[in-house]
């Protein structure tokens, strides 16, 4: 499906099986809540929006794709599924409001930047690279899934952030806003952990420190951590 420039197409409540889907320079797409855009083909396809794209509904990404954008403030603003047996690629920086990767299923975000409004699932793989992923949601934010790495985390929402499981965070872990609520998890950080903003609330959590070289820590008045480990080298 092609939307050329000066159209608009508008999508309600409904269901679209889709090869692939392409906004050009000058399209919009808008799609209401209720809405699923399903685009299941493989060897091929994608989601490449160069105009406008607001999609508000579900997009369930089946086969190998590739998700590429030029409207980087807002691609797809409801949820996201990786399904079993698909490989995802980002060529752009994208937001989602829910992240979904089912067993089976891989999403490779190379160097982007992923901005999250709502949850994380991931029961797949999640292929970090040297990507930030920012949750920055309005309402409370949970992660949750199997062998949850990220290469660079930040939280700058305007609520908590609260992980299910353990986190692995390859690179730079950062709050700038809203509250990351640890839990009573072991978290590791192989890089540098800075809060300028916001709240870390430790709870029973360990953080530790497990990289090569030189890491840095700093934390915000009032905020502590309830263990705190160096594993590095």
């Amino acid at each position: 499906v092609f939307i050329k420039s000066g159209y608009t197409a508008t999508l309600n409540d409904g269901t679209s099986n889709l090869y692939s889907l392409t906004i050009e320079d000058g399209g919009r797409v808008d799609g209401a809540a209720g809405y699923m855009v399903n685009i299941t083909s493989y060897n091929g396809g994608g989601f490449y929006n160069y105009g406008t794209a607001s999609i508000l509904g579900t997009c369930y990404f089946n086969g190998d794709k590739v998700i590429k954008s030029t409207d980087s403030a807002q691609v797809i603003g409801g949820s996201a599924f990786c399904k079993l047996g698909s490989t995802i690629t980002l060529q752009s920086d994208i937001t989602f409001k829910y992240v979904g990767i089912d067993s089976g299923g891989r999403l490779d975000a190379g160097s982007r930047q992923i901005k999250v409004t709502g949850n994380w699932k991931q029961d797949g793989t999640f292929t970090a690279g040297n990507s930030t992923v920012t949750f920055a949601g309005t309402d409370n934010q949970n992660i949750d899934g199997t062998n949850i790495v990220f290469a660079n985390f930040a939280v700058n929402s305007s609520s908590t952030v609260t992980p299910q499981k353990p986190l692995d965070i390859n690179g730079n872990f950062t709050i700038t806003g809203g509250t990351f609520v640890a839990g009573n998890y072991e978290h590791f950080i192989s890089t540098n952990f800075s809060q300028t903003g916001g709240g870390f609330n430790s709870q029973t959590s360990t953080i530790t420190f497990d990289g090569t070289g030189a890491q840095t820590v700093s934390v915000q008045p009032l905020n502590k951590f309830y263990c705190f480990k160096y594993a590095g080298t």
